[in-house]
């Protein structure tokens, strides 16, 4: 900072969310209301042999019918599940305390980080700098 420069170490934060611990905090009636269950479904197709668009079980039939192993066909349609939670709605009805979370069922985590080097552009601020060793300089990038 004496030299004019400083990096500034910015957090990204996502939300982790513990599906069964949501479920459990939320209830049946109400979980539905929140969490919203979706399936990502990845299939390796052969362009010649395979159309795009059929559903996983007629995939694995075929795959199946040409003599594939089972374990192979595994490797081959791949079924990834997520969970979208529709945080808004769930802020609103634990700030109404409308329901009660049990604790890590959402948790925030650091994801990454983004240095931000970042020139000190005033006498002033150079000033501060050489007077107080955490300086209340502007966090604007340049």
């Amino acid at each position: 900072m004496k030299e004019g420069v400083e990096v500034q170490l910015n957090p990204h934060t996502v939300n982790v969310f513990n599906q069964n611990l949501l479920e459990i905090s939320l209830g049946r009636t109400r979980a539905p209301e929140f969490l919203h269950k979706k399936v990502t479904v990845t299939i390796e197709l052969d362009e010649n042999e395979d159309k795009v668009g059929q559903f996983v079980a007629s995939m694995r039939r075929r795959f199946a019918k040409r003599g594939v192993a089972e374990k192979d066909i595994d490797d081959l349609v791949k079924v990834e599940k997520t969970l979208r939670v529709d945080e808004k709605a769930l802020r609103r009805a634990i700030e109404r305390k409308e329901v009660s979370l049990i604790p890590h069922s959402w948790d925030l985590r650091i994801a990454d980080w983004s240095v931000v080097p970042r020139s000190i552009r005033s006498t002033e601020e150079l000033e501060e700098v050489e007077e107080d060793d955490l300086p209340n300089i502007p966090k604007t990038t340049l």
